[in-house]
């Protein structure tokens, strides 16, 4: 029997996953504020994981938003060309690591380093879940318009990745965890096995999203980069499950004293430039032949953002039941800090939007995972926090108690 057809065979999971799961549980209850406030100037509220609100009710991602309306760009520019002088090749050899998923953020900084910057980007695509037929249509108009010198793309086992998903949808509530751990993993790996010391990713999302962890340290360690991210389950912690450590391989990093070793260098494109998706959604359009859904994504208004796997869109709504956060208000959110809309304008969409099902790929996705529509809602309502959720006996269905 291989170290996961356990898990397969069985619509039940064992005593460990449950065990793992209790552990999950157990970790939201001690990092999740039982009182739900909102901050005054975007729509994000203290239920987001790490982010925080200030006395005077302003959230840690509007601080970043304020720095980064005082910050001197010519300066940062400045660092930067410092920073690429430093690991440019002369004789056209790949210089820099662009993790790299062919969306609109990771094509313009490509093609930007590429351009203008006079680099020589490796792009390190790990595949998603499942592919959309447009994500992969824009990835493959991304490469051919890029002056890259090389492109990696890794797709893992589909049985250890389809394993891993359906473990982190039982477990910690998204099955989105493998794919996490791949995009962080596999850039990391590529640069000791290729010998290239700069890895260029696009934001920080911690920042720029709501952790606020991060930004204004221009050379990011790999802790910053491995660490923090996993939900306190990292990789390793399914071999208690029965996976073996050369099926989990591709999804762990590597050894964080090997990368230090190795010189290898972690930064930030939006650390460098002042981060606005919607102005890199047009970017890549003119260069890279980016093109958007031809209609909005499910649980928000955008068109232009996550399109590359058909698991995005539980990945956003189990945020939604987990945080009572969705698409919709991390969009608008942004486009409050962003200056695009209002305060009343985000409440609005966020009212209209948050919380709509992605129905659009939802066979497929249950056909992935393994489940049953019935066994998949079983485990979605068990992961609705009671100080969150009501369930309306007399009318039926879940409704949240607090709202924007």
């Amino acid at each position: 029997m291989s170290d996961t057809s356990a898990w397969r065979i069985s619509s039940t999971p064992g005593m460990h996953v449950r065990r793992l799961r209790d552990a999950y549980f157990r970790r939201l209850q001690t990092t999740t504020p039982a009182t739900v406030r909102f901050c005054d100037r975007c729509v994000l509220s203290n239920q987001r994981p790490r982010l925080w609100i200030d006395p005077q009710g302003v959230c840690s991602a509007c601080h970043v938003a304020r720095a980064k309306a005082e910050t001197d760009w010519s300066a940062r520019e400045e660092e930067l060309l410092q920073l690429l002088d430093r690991y440019r090749s002369s004789d056209g050899q790949p210089d820099v690591i662009v993790p790299f998923s062919g969306g609109k953020d990771s094509a313009m900084v490509a093609y930007r380093l590429a351009t203008e910057y006079d680099m020589h980007p490796l792009l390190a695509t790990f595949s998603p879940l499942l592919y959309t037929e447009h994500g992969k249509a824009n990835w493959t108009r991304a490469c051919e318009a890029i002056p890259c010198t090389d492109i990696a793309l890794f797709v893992p086992s589909a049985v250890h990745y389809q394993t891993l998903a359906r473990l982190g949808f039982f477990v910690l509530g998204d099955p989105f965890l493998p794919f996490i751990y791949g995009v962080k993993a596999f850039p990391l790996r590529l640069a000791l096995e290729r010998g290239i010391p700069l890895i260029m990713y696009a934001e920080d999302g911690e920042a720029e999203y709501g952790g606020g962890l991060h930004e204004g340290r221009p050379g990011h360690t790999t802790a910053v980069l491995v660490s923090d991210y996993f939900s306190g389950f990292p990789p390793d912690i399914w071999q208690r499950v029965g996976l073996s450590a050369s099926a989990l391989a591709p999804f762990t990093p590597p050894v964080e004293s090997h990368v230090r070793a190795a010189g290898i260098h972690c930064a930030f494109f939006g650390y460098y430039h002042r981060w606005v998706p919607q102005e890199n959604y047009y970017y890549a359009v003119r260069h890279t032949g980016f093109r958007p859904n031809p209609e909005r994504s499910e649980g928000t208004y955008s068109r232009y953002a996550s399109l590359d796997d058909k698991l995005d869109g539980l990945h956003y709504y189990l945020g939604y039941i987990k945080f009572g956060l969705g698409r919709a208000t991390s969009d608008a959110a942004h486009e409050i800090r962003d200056g695009h809309i209002t305060r009343e304008e985000a409440v609005s969409l966020v009212h209209q939007y948050d919380g709509q099902f992605p129905t659009r790929y939802f066979p497929e996705c249950l056909d992935f995972l393994g489940l049953t529509e019935s066994a998949f809602w079983d485990i979605v309502d068990g992961f609705r926090p009671a100080h969150l959720w009501h369930h309306d006996k007399v009318m039926g269905g879940w409704h949240l108690k607090y709202e924007v």
